[in-house]
């Protein structure tokens, strides 16, 4: 027995020769105690030496594993030299609650250092990170330490370490390099993808920002650096830090695998395996939270979890691969690395790899290169999503050009469905009112015509408003006369006036150029459309058109023209939005004025496009004055021949009985002049072959043949009885540019849109003969 206890105190007690330069293990100079459920002070240790029985550690192992229960150290070391030598003993890992070192002098002295992270962070005897303890040897002594460890139930890793104040230091520093990389790398990530999210709206991005951040909590808590610049006081959180961070990473890292490798499309067995491990998951939060004595077997639960969710991200890479659906390179690489992580974890806790700061930090390495790699794949997940976005957006711009086609189909046959009664009861009414002798009658026929080109202007609003937005609203610029505009528009405002009873000032219009070159329904629309709005606000006074002009010397012409009204006027806050597409004044204006809110805005683009100005000005005394300036080219004026009529055959090329009728009292009022109706494109071909026409009116959509193709054919020269040459005025209810740019392209030397009216129609003809007469000549 003697023997053997000498051997054993010999094998217990490390001497010291001289001094160390490099770390250096006690496990095979130091023995185990292992107390139970019960703490045990020092003085029954010490008092008691035979019923405290010390054994040497098993394999220089420092890797105990789960426990709750209380454990003492014991080491011997022997200054062999004549210094005093200062050292550092590492005697745990820093999340570790209880860790005491009691130092025994020779004369029986014991002192006491306290560490852990179940105390206030100021009350450690070494305020570090890591469970340190000072020793101080002096010459030519035996130093005896007894260490104290108790744990909440985590891995207990006893790492007995002596180092030396200069690698501490050294390795302090190193530390601080690494650790600063590493959480740099996890907050850069976290951050970047935690944009991503709010950039694109996706879950995922979201699942892995938070997935991130929670793993370099876990790693923050690990290290100790939670409760040192979180929780220093201790506290309920710092106890159960680590594991809840812990569970709530691996409940994020699973979700966030689950949705990257769309485990839901890839097997529904392994989605429902996936909700369960969530859930246990969730629970074990819940148990941590809410019951204290569950702690203690949180640990080894938090740890078969880890494995479980490992092992299903991996049988979902494999299910992929086995179901020929591609998996990111760069995910697998992450998770790869991830367990190599672990792997060296685990390999370092038995002792199995050799202590190292890479050994030791394993796992931080591993999460990093994990992260990284991860990062990379989430990024080409981006350029995906941006393919598939770009795609969604080219199917998305084809739809709705498709959709536009559609409306436009559908805007110029609603144009030429409407258009086309409304050339019948204007041109009836016109009629009417051009041959009625009593004045009622020519009263009513004028009521009939300006309700009619109220409803014409609507409908040209719509159309124009279309046009607007594909941008083909384009200038038709032509020579024009003034004159005879200004007075159509007196003609149909008057009357709108007097329905309300309003005094409708006109100007005199003198002095004013025979023709001038422009865009002749633009004008229209823009005088019309402020006229209109005029009259629509203005309860009871005056509206007045008052026009101003002066002739440069360069043969230009401007004009202003003020339109004023004692109306209701326009507040200051709408005059920023009046020239918008669909504005009214106030909610209520929509219920108390008709109209579809267009005018303005296709005021302000027919002023844009002639490159005028407009403005809206408050008067003093109540109403408004819009103000519109417009500058235009004269036409010199030529003497010309005017062409007769007499004697001319005209084709009318029209499907539409109405429409018919309308042309042929128009028609019979020209004297001398000869009509011929073709129902189609077809009939209208077949009727030049056997006839010759000294012009062509030809509507464009019909049945068996539209107007297009039958003006393609005529001017192909492929008819050897059909003049090629023949004036073509096209008369339609399209009132697109499409179809104009269209008509033109092919051949047409005119084109106007119904509702047409009497002179207008026969000014197109005179000039269309005119233009023909002077190439044959």
């Amino acid at each position: 027995m003697a023997l053997l206890f000498s051997v054993q105190n010999l094998v217990s007690q490390y001497h010291i020769d001289e001094p160390i330069k490099e770390a250096v293990s006690l496990h095979e100079h130091a023995s185990i105690l292992n107390t139970g459920g019960y703490p045990v002070s020092v003085e029954e240790i010490i008092l008691n030496k035979e019923r405290f029985n010390f054994i040497p550690f098993q394999s220089a192992t420092e890797n105990i594993g789960f426990t709750d229960e209380h454990y003492w150290v014991k080491f011997k070391l022997v200054n062999n030299t004549t210094k005093e030598l200062n050292y550092y003993l590492e005697t745990a890992r820093p999340i570790i609650d209880f860790v005491n070192l009691y130092s025994i002098t020779e004369n029986g002295i014991i002192s006491e250092q306290k560490n852990g992270d179940a105390i206030a962070f100021d009350m450690k005897s070494l305020p570090h990170r890591k469970v340190f303890f000072k020793l101080d040897l002096l010459p030519k002594t035996i130093y005896t330490g007894y260490v104290q460890i108790k744990s909440d139930g985590e891995a207990l890793n006893i790492p007995l370490r002596l180092t030396t104040p200069e690698n501490l230091l050294e390795n302090t520093y190193n530390e601080q390099i690494f650790f600063g990389l590493f959480y740099g790398i996890l907050l850069l990530a976290f951050t970047v993808y935690l944009f991503f999210y709010f950039g694109l709206r996706n879950s995922l991005f979201t699942v892995y920002s938070i997935y991130i951040l929670f793993v370099g909590l876990l790693q923050f808590a690990v290290d100790g650096f939670f409760h040192q610049y979180i929780t220093p006081s201790g506290g309920w959180l710092n106890d159960r830090a680590v594991i809840l961070i812990a569970n709530i990473s691996l409940l994020f890292f699973l979700k966030y695998g689950g949705q990257f490798l769309e485990v839901s499309k890839v097997s529904h067995v392994l989605d429902k395996i996936y909700f369960t491990t969530c859930t246990l998951l969730l629970a074990t939060v819940t148990g941590i939270v809410l019951l204290p004595k569950f702690l203690s077997y949180a640990y080894p639960i938090t740890n078969i979890l880890g494995i479980i969710v490992l092992s299903e991200i991996i049988s979902a890479i494999i299910i992929r691969r086995i179901k020929k659906k591609k998996t990111d390179i760069f995910f697998i690489l992450g998770i790869f690395f991830l367990i190599m992580g672990f792997i060296v974890f685990i390999l370092n806790n038995l002792n199995i790899l050799p202590h190292s700061f890479y050994s030791e930090n394993g796992p931080k390495f591993g999460t990093a290169l994990e992260i990284i790699f991860l990062s990379i794949s989430m990024s080409n997940r981006i350029k995906l999503l941006r393919l598939e976005n770009e795609k969604n957006h080219a199917m998305a711009l084809q739809r709705a050009e498709d959709l536009n086609d559609i409306k436009s189909y559908f805007l110029s046959n609603l144009s030429h469905e409407l258009r086309t009664p409304l050339n019948l009861i204007m041109g009836v009414a016109s009629s009417i009112e051009n041959d009625a002798e009593s004045n009622d009658s020519k009263e009513k026929a004028g009521l009939i015509t300006a309700s009619s080109k109220s409803l014409l202007s609507a409908i040209n609003d719509i159309v124009d408003y279309t046009d607007i937005e594909k941008g083909n609203y384009k200038l038709q610029e032509a020579p024009l006369n003034p004159r005879e505009i200004l007075e159509a528009i007196e003609k149909t405002i008057a009357p709108r006036a007097k329905e309300k009873n309003l005094t409708f000032k006109f100007p005199s219009l003198n002095n004013l150029p025979r023709e001038i070159i422009g865009d002749a329904k633009k004008i229209v629309q823009i005088l019309t459309n402020l006229l209109d709005n005029a009259i629509k606000f203005t309860p009871n006074g005056t509206v007045e058109l008052e026009i101003k002009h002066t002739i440069s010397k360069n043969n230009r012409i401007s004009f202003s023209f003020f339109i004023i009204d004692t109306g209701i006027g326009i507040t200051k806050e709408k005059m920023n939005t009046i020239f918008e597409s669909f504005s009214k004044h106030s909610s209520n204006d929509k219920r108390e004025f008709e109209g579809l809110g267009l005018g303005l805005y296709v005021v302000k683009t027919c002023v844009d496009l002639q490159k005028g100005s407009i403005t809206i000005n408050q008067n003093a005394n109540g109403g408004t004055t819009c103000t519109v300036k417009l500058d235009f080219d004269i036409v010199p004026e030529e003497k010309s021949e005017h062409i007769s009529m007499e004697d001319r055959n005209i084709l009318l090329v029209e499907d539409n009985k109405m429409n018919q009728m309308v042309i042929k009292l128009f028609v019979k009022k020209w004297k001398g002049v000869s009509l011929s109706i073709a129902n189609n494109g077809q009939e209208g071909l077949d009727l030049l072959e056997k006839n010759n026409f000294d012009l062509v009116f030809m509507d464009l959509q019909m049945p068996v043949m539209d107007g297009f193709e039958a003006i393609e054919k005529i001017r192909s020269g492929l008819f050897e009885h059909i003049n090629g040459q023949v004036p073509i005025i096209v008369i339609t209810a399209d009132c697109t540019a499409e179809s104009y740019k269209k008509a033109k392209s092919l051949g047409a030397d005119d084109y106007m849109t119904k509702p047409i009216k009497e002179n207008i129609l026969l000014e197109k003809a005179d000039k269309a003969l005119d233009k023909s007469f002077k190439k044959a000549v």
